[in-house]
């Protein structure tokens, strides 16, 4: 049970929609990148889908992580909807 906790914490470090949320309080500290625009609900399948799109490297880890960013998603989305009403998306594409 412990072990379980235990990668359940490890795994949600790194998980995109808590890397958004959070924003620059993370240690992984999320930046918007210029070509992307990142809407606040379901902030994390979005940034994952974004990874996926423009990296080679890494697309095992994050094809992991977007089943448990689409949850977290979920789980954060009252949140998140007022957030996105009160303030827009996390990121908005440079046109």
């Amino acid at each position: 049970m412990r072990l379980l906790f235990f990668c359940t914490l490890v795994l949600l470090s790194g998980c995109s929609t808590m890397v958004t949320i959070a924003g620059g309080n993370s240690p992984g500290k999320f930046e918007c990148h210029p070509d992307y625009t990142i809407p606040r609900v379901y902030s994390g399948v979005s940034n994952d889908y974004r990874f996926m799109s423009s990296s080679s490297e890494g697309k095992g880890w994050v094809f992991l992580d977007m089943p448990l960013s689409f949850v977290a998603d979920t789980v954060v989305l009252p949140y998140t909807l007022y957030k996105q009403a009160k303030l827009g998306n996390l990121c908005t594409k440079n046109e």
